[in-house]
């Protein structure tokens, strides 16, 4: 096995290892912040850049700092090792060329191990397209969140039965408890819509059970806040149970890699809304 090889099946397994710890309470808290922090890497490699480097807020490629950011690496600055995918292309038997997807490690440096180039600014690199509505503002927030839903949303009384919200699989809609504190209305709403996105007839997790339903939608819902700058820990982590305990890898890494994609979508339809000021309603064919 050669170096590159060698090392690709190294992270391959520091990432299953990774995968099987990642529920423990904290571990997992971390990795949905990572979520949102890290938008534009796989749930994989965000988990491979929480293991390495849990307290960075920015990570990027040698090239990119110096070409991109105007910052130098320091010397003797250790890498983050991250994979990466590239084109694998051979001939079959006929002589028809075949292109596939191999994966390589690929190599990240942390914002602390950079030094700006002469000239260059030491301020840290914006994370996030900068809003231009403060998510304070509670109406703009929800509406935004109503509008993101691919179904109806009516805000009713549903104390009797003790939820802060539902979404009606057979009615197409969501409920949500009216007179609810604002933050509690926004993280409901999250909630809410990762079911109708997900567990709908013909969703992509239709067949899930219940407690896999809510695990992913209360997942969903953390990260995006996460993104938003709103604290729902307190009522989200005791809401998530120990999921992964009686689960195979496969089963695992398929819930992460749905989490991860799920709260991408929500933040990428709520940040463009955010800035563009757009309403196209819920019932536009999303």
């Amino acid at each position: 096995m050669n170096q590159t090889k060698s090392k690709t099946a190294e992270i391959m397994e520091q990432l299953t290892q990774g995968a099987a710890a990642v529920f423990d309470s904290e571990k997992y808290r971390e990795w949905l912040r990572f979520v949102s922090r890290f938008r534009h890497y796989s749930w994989a490699n965000t988990l491979l850049i929480q293991m390495q480097a849990p307290d960075t807020q920015f990570v990027a490629s040698f090239t990119d700092w110096k070409t991109k950011h105007n910052r130098y690496i320091r010397r003797g600055a250790k890498a983050i090792r991250i994979i990466a995918p590239h084109a694998i292309k051979d001939t079959d038997a006929d002589g028809n060329e075949r292109v596939g997807v191999g994966f390589h490690a690929a190599s990240l440096f942390r914002i602390e191990d950079t030094v700006p180039m002469r000239g260059g600014s030491d301020e840290i690199p914006a994370l996030t397209h900068t809003l231009e509505s403060d998510v304070t503002d509670y109406e703009r927030l929800r509406d935004v969140l109503i509008d993101v839903s691919p179904v109806p949303v009516t805000f009713e009384d549903i104390s009797k039965s003790g939820a802060y919200g539902y979404f009606s699989p057979k009615e197409l809609r969501i409920v949500i408890q009216q007179g609810l504190p604002e933050l509690q209305t926004c993280k409901t709403l999250m909630h809410e819509i990762a079911h109708a996105w997900l567990h709908a007839e013909g969703g992509e997790c239709e067949a899930a059970t219940h407690r896999e339903r809510e695990t992913q939608a209360e997942s969903v819902a953390y990260a995006v806040a996460c993104f938003l700058e709103l604290d729902t820990g307190e009522y989200s982590f005791p809401y998530i149970a120990a999921y992964a305990s009686d689960k195979t890898m496969p089963e695992l890494k398929a819930s992460l890699a749905i989490i991860h994609k799920t709260a991408n979508r929500m933040i990428d339809m709520i940040e463009e809304r955010m800035l563009d000021g757009t309403s196209k309603g819920p019932n536009d064919g999303r």
